[in-house]
């Protein structure tokens, strides 16, 4: 079966589940969001941005979030 990312990524949003088995085929810019089990019903969630587009969406939820960039 062959991944059509490309075609995927024009289309908005990818969420990729386990994204470091296709690492080599995903684009360098992305934001990433790990979730993480902390208890029964909490999750923790980590946010990492690559390239500027991203990084600006990240500055932007940080702001509308905790007042901070």
């Amino acid at each position: 079966m062959e991944l059509d990312i490309d075609s995927m990524l024009a289309e908005g949003a990818l969420i990729v589940e386990w994204p470091e088995r296709i690492t080599p085929v995903l684009p360098l810019d992305e934001l990433r969001i790990n979730m993480d089990l902390i208890a029964e019903e909490q999750r923790q969630m980590r946010f990492k941005a690559k390239g500027p587009h991203h990084d600006q969406i990240l500055s932007e939820l940080q702001q509308a979030l905790f007042g901070v960039s």
